[in-house]
């Protein structure tokens, strides 16, 4: 026990050496050596620094197995003979293993990857490199098992692809499947060395190209939507420095196979023009197509669905809107925005009504009444007839007429090829109407007027078709039938004809009568109480 003595205590107790007055190894009895340390509790317990020159091994006999740790030139080399992996364990548990094939698991036994070189972490997060090519995969529940994808788990799967070989991205999915299962991968997403990004294709023929099937009803391909509810921010812009009409800013098209084939929808050109249902829109707005209906505006219950038309940046140019429900929910109006006036309006009846709206007509198959009372219209019993009235509206017979305002009011009716005019004396606005017929045109070519039927014993006027002309009035006392006034000269007051020649004829001539034709006449001497022969052509008291 001296210092720097060895000292051996005895057989059943440890063997230490001391150096320097102090003990710098000991084996205990039960074979554990120990180097800076009185109790070792392996084999080999190190305490303190220690260096192993070059390299160290580490056999497990039984199994024959063994592990290096080696120091070279220019690396420290880790490694384990046969099909041994290497692990690293801290808190008693494995934090990471690289295995027989060089993948590592990080967290995780890797998976039996082959063909490829697996990095994984965790359940089945995975990165991976071609062996030989140059290619990295990151994916996600997959790996590779030398002939295929296999699912890590019984999960969905994806993967993502950089490929060097042609500079281009892949992103791949696959449905759920079962672990260890193989996976059939479709590439959802492509960008290729040249920018290209493709949807739903392999192949991008542009910069993007959008192919995919949404795989139910209502699912739209695609939806571009802004979150943000805020003053100038802005949706989805599409524009193009082409500003010609070559240009398609915007082409929707259905029934295609390529870009540029198919029915076109909608176009929206370089020059502004837009076209539906053509593709070649000759003016900012060309609707084409043959199907009723092809525009709809909808409006919203307080909301009513117009169209303007605004003019006014020329001079004398107006602003007109064209309303559905404009005034009321059941009316289509055309207002003047400029001038502040409703235009036209059409009810909910067909009655259409120019400056005004329509009164309150019935029993009609569609009205046209202007500003001032008038109006045209049908009547809903009779389909051959037409009404134009003034200041008159049906309201409930084919001839039951109220009053527009406080005035007279016309009518002139057509009805079954005849013409028949009406007259009334003022009344008050809303208050019905005694209409007076007052002339006819007969379907037969007869005329009559102050009568309604053909009949000479009936007071009026009655030029039938055949030439004869009747005029009856019904005189109790005084009066006349018929007048026939010729003003200032002298002169032919009546000519009678036949057969279109002149065979006599009625004037006067100083005041006086005169009846006869050429040189046979007579004159009516009233202020010298005579009768005498009269030359009729030369207006002579003589046969000259």
């Amino acid at each position: 026990n001296s210092v720097n003595q060895i000292s051996i205590v005895s057989s059943s107790s440890d063997l230490y050496f001391y150096v320097n007055s102090g003990e710098r190894l000991r084996i205990t009895s039960t074979g554990n050596e120990g180097i800076g340390t009185s109790s070792p509790s392996s084999k080999l317990h190190l305490s303190g620094a220690a260096t192993v020159d070059a390299k160290l091994t580490l056999t497990q006999t039984t199994a024959g197995l063994t592990g290096t740790l080696q120091q070279g030139a220019t690396s420290l080399t880790l490694s384990a003979s046969g099909a041994q992996a290497i692990t690293l364990d801290t808190n008693g548990a494995e934090r990471l293993r690289i295995d027989s094939s060089g993948n590592l698991g990080l967290g995780v036994t890797p998976s039996a990857w082959a063909g490829l070189v697996g990095f994984q972490i965790g359940q089945a997060a995975s990165f991976a490199g071609h062996k030989t090519l140059p290619v990295a995969y990151s994916t996600a529940n997959a790996y590779y098992d030398g002939g295929a994808w296999r699912y890590i788990t019984s999960s969905y799967a994806v993967s993502a692809v950089v490929d060097a070989n042609n500079g281009s991205f892949y992103w791949r999915t696959a449905p759920s499947g079962t672990a260890g299962d193989p996976i059939t991968l479709t590439q959802a997403m492509t960008l290729d060395a040249s920018g290209r990004l493709g949807i739903g294709t392999s192949s991008p023929g542009h910069p993007l190209t959008v192919n995919a099937n949404p795989g139910a009803a209502g699912v739209p391909v695609a939806w571009l939507h802004n979150s943000g509810n805020v003053a100038d921010y802005d949706g989805v812009v599409i524009s193009s420095v082409n500003d010609g009409s070559d240009a398609e800013v915007l082409h929707v098209r259905t029934n295609n196979t390529t870009y540029n084939n198919g029915t076109s929808l909608m176009l929206v050109r370089g020059d502004g023009n837009v076209g539906i249902g053509t593709s070649s829109p000759a003016n900012p707005l060309t609707v084409g197509g043959s199907i009723r209906g092809t525009v709809l505006i909808n409006g919203t219950n307080g909301a009513s669905p117009y169209l303007a038309l605004d003019h006014t940046a020329t001079t004398n140019g107006r602003r007109y809107i064209i309303y559905s429900g404009g005034i009321n929910a059941s009316e289509f109006n055309i207002y003047d925005a400029t001038a502040s006036t409703n235009r036209v309006t059409l009810d909910a009846a067909g009655n259409l009504g120019l400056g005004v709206t329509p009164s309150a007509w019935t029993n009609s198959f569609g009205v046209i009444q202007g500003l001032g009372g008038w109006s045209v219209s049908s009547n809903g019993v009779n389909s051959n007839s037409a009404d134009f009235a003034s200041n008159a509206y049906r309201t409930g017979g084919v001839d039951s007429f109220v009053y527009i305002g406080t005035s007279n009011a016309t009518r002139y009716k057509q009805f079954a090829g005849a013409h028949q005019w009406f007259n009334a004396p003022s009344g008050t606005a809303g208050t019905a109407i005694t209409f007076t017929q007052a002339m006819t045109l007969t379907a037969g070519g007869d005329l009559l007027v102050g009568k309604t039927t053909l009949d000479v014993g009936i007071s009026g006027i009655e030029a039938q078709s055949d030439g004869s002309l009747y005029v009856t009035k019904n005189i109790s006392s005084g009066g006349q039938v018929a007048i026939f006034n010729r003003l200032t000269s002298d002169g032919t007051i009546v000519s009678l004809r036949k057969d279109g020649t002149t065979v006599g004829s009625i004037g006067t001539e100083g005041g006086d009568l005169i009846i006869g034709t050429g040189d046979t006449g007579v004159q009516f001497g009233d202020g010298g109480d005579y009768i005498r022969p009269w030359n009729t052509s030369t207006n002579a008291n003589r046969d000259a």
